[in-house]
């Protein structure tokens, strides 16, 4: 089986969630230690 070469699309969708996930985690964080 060949790797199938990841497009760029692919990896600027894959970069965006993973910031989104991070900012998300970081907001509950927050509000967790203000509460």
């Amino acid at each position: 089986m060949a790797l199938q070469p990841i497009s760029i699309d692919e990896l600027r969708r894959r970069n965006e969630t993973s910031q989104q996930k991070r900012a998300a985690e970081k907001a509950s964080n927050d509000t967790t230690k203000k509460g």
